[in-house]
């Protein structure tokens, strides 16, 4: 798996200045415009809220990682190409792993984009990337919750069975980031914990890729993870605190370290749950859900 930090991302910045200063290699210029990912190919819904990076190759190699961020960046990503005439490039739209900002991966599940191009001293082209996600047939969703028709796949767990002052989720259609719907979360006093499982458990595999994307907007932290059951008991693995965000946003989850740790320990046969828990303090806040999904490549 390839991961890159911020710190390679700027030494390759500097490299490139000063690989290009010289007057007699002027290198063409590719301008990154308005990442998106296609999110229904019937209606051809499409967002920008997960995309961090472009990772760039020119003829099977990698020209570099280029962040872009269309959510609170205005600024286009320009990018100098060396080498110039016809070439075959493709491009993969990258990721915060697990919404770390120094951890960059190119995301399983999106396909690649394959362009030709000449490439002409001084000259800039504009592109605008448009990924889309791989065949279905070459990933499952074992979770998939769009909270649309007024139903929520998802149960109290915990807390929420046990505290007086718990809260769970429901249909809204206030503001959906897709389609007609998203969770609603009430905190406040009366309404402090929040703790979700999905209703039906499913196996894994340690030696496939697995992700949980998730999109929210919130003013409440929460937790996402595993519930477990297998040889070794019951278990819950909280693997990451997501901080509050009031506008839309995605974050992508990489599960495989922490499930590989509990299926090396307690055998294959092991059940998972995708778990979610939020403590509100007894503060007015919310959280809504959309689009949650658990995904592992076939």
């Amino acid at each position: 798996m390839r991961r890159i930090g911020l710190f390679f991302v700027l030494i390759s910045v500097f490299s490139s200045c000063q690989l290009f200063d010289r007057e007699e290699e002027v290198p063409a210029f590719f301008q990154f415009r308005n990442p998106r990912v296609i999110l229904d190919e019937t209606t051809g819904f499409s967002t920008n809220t997960g995309i961090r990076d472009i990772w760039l190759y020119q003829a099977g190699f990698l020209q570099g990682t280029y962040p872009v961020n269309p959510v609170i960046d205005s600024a286009w990503t320009t990018v100098p190409v060396k080498q110039l005439g016809k070439s075959r490039y493709f491009m993969e739209g990258g990721v915060h792993e697990s919404g770390v900002s120094t951890l960059h991966l190119p995301y399983t599940f999106w396909d690649r984009v394959t362009f030709n191009l000449v490439g002409t001293a001084g000259d800039t082209s504009i592109i605008d990337p448009v990924f889309h996600y791989l065949d279905d047939q070459r990933f499952t969703a074992p979770v998939n919750e769009k909270f649309e028709g007024g139903l929520v796949d998802l149960i109290p767990f915990n807390k929420s069975l046990s505290e007086p002052d718990s809260t769970f989720i429901r249909p809204s259609n206030i503001d959906p980031f897709q389609g007609n719907a998203s969770g609603y979360i009430h905190f406040g006093p009366d309404d402090r914990w929040f703790e979700a499982i999905n209703s039906t458990s499913f196996k894994l595999d340690r030696s496939k890729d697995t992700w949980l994307e998730i999109t929210y907007r919130s003013n409440i932290k929460f937790e996402a993870g595993f519930v477990y059951q297998n040889t070794t008991g019951f278990g819950n693995a909280s693997i990451v605190t997501v901080a509050p965000r009031t506008k839309w946003n995605t974050i992508y989850i990489h599960l495989i370290g922490q499930l590989r740790e509990i299926i090396n320990a307690g055998g294959t046969n092991t059940d998972f749950w995708m778990w979610l828990f939020a403590d509100g303090e007894g503060n007015d806040g919310y959280i809504y859900f959309d689009n949650i999904r658990l995904l592992y490549v076939n």
